[in-house]
C-alpha cells in the first residue's frame, strides 16, 4: 500500500516510519480522517507483522488484503479510456 501511495499521491510513505507517515497524511489533507484511522490501524498492525514477528490469523490476513483493495480501488485514477 506504501508504494500505491507514493506512486498515486507523490508521498514519500515507503521510506518513512508509520508515524513519520501518519504525521504528514494529517498535514497535506490529501485523506480524510476516516481514512487516516484507516491507514493507522493497518499499519499498526503491519508493524506487529513485521517488527514483533506477530502471526495473524487467516481472517486478519484477508482484512488487511480488503482494506488495501478496497483502497487502491476507491483512489486510483482514471485511464482516457475509462479503464
Amino acid at each position: 500500500m506504501r508504494h500505491y501511495i507514493e506512486d498515486r499521491f507523490g508521498l514519500s510513505a515507503p521510506e518513512q516510519t508509520t508515524e513519520e507517515f501518519l504525521l504528514s497524511i494529517s498535514k497535506n489533507g490529501y485523506f480524510d480522517s476516516k481514512t487516516q484511522q484507516c491507514f493507522s490501524s493497518f499499519l499498526e498492525h503491519c508493524d506487529m507483522v513485521k517488527f514483533a514477528k506477530y502471526a495473524p490469523e487467516t481472517a486478519e490476513i484477508q482484512q488487511a488484503f480488503n482494506v488495501t483493495r478496497d483502497f487502491i480501488e476507491g483512489t486510483k485514477q482514471e485511464t482516457r479510456n475509462g479503464i
